[in-house]
């Protein structure tokens, strides 16, 4: 429960410390004096969004800080979970700089706003007017149903299941698609593949290709080169050969006569049998050199092949088309993974599937037992809270596609008249109506979900009377399990609170500001008159207040 609540230079508020009483807490007012505001920097304080217009003070930041009391609670996972300090009454605040920013602390240690969200979520339940229009949320319907059943075990298992169900479903989707996008691009795809699969294409073929051509094209000159050269080497009288074997001969004859001859002589024979070598050389490459009309046509209608296919696919390089055509085949090979792939993949959906219908049939079960267990339940209560022939039925039925939260839909079908058919609650129900409604919906949960704190803002709207009556005495039975804060108009629901708080309105230096303070005694009593009697209220008025204090009122009259 929330023990202290202080705020500094929030909206109309300059500041404001009060203590809270672990029962019912009533907080009056006239309208517009600020009551709600201070609901406000509690919702703040809680994890709401807030902007530079929370500040009260454009140049001045603003802090909310509250202290609570959750010796009772189970929390201590949380904090370790946030590497947070334990504390039994851990202290929550919130500050809003001049610009605008954000920065939230537990027990002054700073966190994230969706970290104080959790944990405010499991202090506090604060329900204003506007709460009223969550009757028309479908969202909110199946979940009541489910807190006040206590699915959350069956509900997280089932989850667990749809997420990875969810999860395959579309990497299904995602595998069927490419597969499909293959297959659709599959018959261009083997006319190319099979286009080059057909020329046979050997690896750097372009080029060797081009080396041939170049040859077989200069292969006359080349043999006419060659002929040349035989000629000069070794065919006439005057050959390179024939002269160096007569020089050979001539200084055979005097090379005993000098050392300088015998040398020269050396030299003649190491030239003749380089010469030879060249020669020899020659003659072999003359053979390669042979002019083939046919091989010249096969090699120049291949190159056109090979250009054509290099322009289609936009190449350079014959290398390059056998590269294309891996990668086509890859493609072929990958509609066949992707087919395997997708067999293995509903294959384990199919599994899925099957056990997600088994927990969603065990929650729909679950739901349609304390639907028709809580519908009376809540039409007795609605019966004792003013509206004598109310009817409320819980309907469950099911839904075409499972969601993250089951194979149901939840309506709350209503009617206070006899006779009259029940129809969906937020289309019939008045405002009046709908206030009982909810706070019937919430003393039921809050029996099975532990809410430490239940404020409710203005839940009398649209009564008065014996109603108000029954109704304060539902919130006053209420606040024996827990802490209830209860912003109210009513007198009647006024008197019931065991600690009960003034909202007034004031101006200061040319403006206004708003204040609250604890009332006892004879200010509490004249608050309670104004409100039955007007700010004059006369001596009946505070004569019935002080019998609605004396009858109702919890302590600290």
């Amino acid at each position: 429960m929330i023990t202290r609540l202080h705020i500094d230079n929030y909206a109309l508020i300059k500041e404001l410390d009060i203590e809270f009483d672990g029962g019912l807490n009533i907080i009056t007012g006239e309208t517009g004096a600020g009551k709600s505001i201070m609901l406000g920097a509690l919702g703040l304080l809680l994890g709401n969004r807030a902007d530079a217009k929370a500040l009260g003070y454009a140049d001045a930041k603003c802090v909310v800080e509250g202290e609570f009391d959750i010796s009772n609670l189970e929390l201590r996972n949380f904090f370790k979970d946030n590497d947070i300090d334990y504390d039994d009454g851990p202290i929550l605040r919130r500050e809003i700089s001049v610009s605008g920013k954000s920065r939230a602390f537990i027990n002054d240690c700073p966190v994230g706003l969706a970290t104080l969200k959790d944990l405010g979520e499991r202090l506090v339940d604060i329900h204003s007017q506007h709460s009223n229009l969550l009757l028309a949320d479908p969202a909110f319907k199946r979940e009541w149903l489910d807190h006040v059943g206590n699915n959350q075990v069956q509900l997280s298992a089932y989850s667990q299941v749809f997420k990875e169900w969810s999860e395959k479903k579309a990497r299904l989707d995602q595998l069927e698609k490419r597969a499909q996008e293959l297959r659709e691009r599959s018959e261009f795809n083997d006319f190319q593949l099979n286009e080059i699969v057909q020329l046979a294409i050997k690896p750097n073929e372009y080029t060797d290709n081009e080396k041939e051509l170049d040859r077989l094209n200069n292969a006359e000159r080349a043999t006419e080169t060659f002929a040349l050269l035989n000629h000069l080497f070794d065919s006439s009288e005057q050959s390179v050969l024939t002269s160096l074997g007569t020089i050979k001969n001539a200084l055979q004859r005097i090379a005993s006569l000098d050392e300088g001859l015998s040398s020269l002589l050396l030299r003649i024979d190491q030239a003749s049998i380089e010469l030879r070598d060249v020669f020899d050389e020659t003659q072999q490459l003359n053979e390669l050199w042979v002019y083939d009309q046919e091989r010249l046509d096969y090699l120049n209608e291949r190159q056109d092949r090979l250009q054509r296919l290099l322009r289609k696919h936009q190449l350079t390089h014959s290398d390059e088309l056998l590269q294309k055509a891996e990668a086509l085949k890859s493609g072929q090979m990958q509609v066949s993974d992707l087919d395997t792939q997708i067999g293995a993949l509903q294959g384990e959906l199919a599994a899925l599937q099957q056990n997600l219908k088994v927990k969603a049939q065990e929650i729909s079960e679950k739901r349609l037992a304390i639907a028709q267990e809580i519908s009376p339940r809540v039409a007795d209560m609605l019966r004792a809270l003013g509206i004598p022939s109310a009817q409320f039925s819980i309907v469950v039925g099911a839904i075409q596609r499972p969601e993250i939260h089951g194979a149901d839909e939840v309506e709350y079908l209503f009617s206070a008249n006899m006779g009259h058919s029940l129809q969906e609650v937020s289309k019939v129900a008045s405002g009046g109506e709908i206030s009982r409604i909810m706070l019937a919906l919430k003393a039921l949960m809050s029996k099975s979900k532990r809410f430490p704190t239940l404020v409710f803002d203005e839940i009398d709207l649209g009564i008065s009377g014996e109603v108000a009556i029954k109704v304060g005495e539902l919130i006053q039975a209420l606040s024996q399990e827990h802490q209830i804060v209860c912003i109210t108009h009513l007198p009647q629901i006024a008197a019931m609170g065991s600690r009960h708080f003034r909202v007034n309105k004031y101006e200061d230096q040319g403006r206004s500001y708003s204040q609250i303070a604890q009332i006892k005694g004879k200010e509490r009593t004249k608050e309670i008159g104004q409100m039955i009697g007007g700010l004059k209220a006369g001596d009946n008025a505070m004569r019935s207040a002080q019998e609605l204090l004396q009858k109702f009122a919890a302590s600290e009259i």
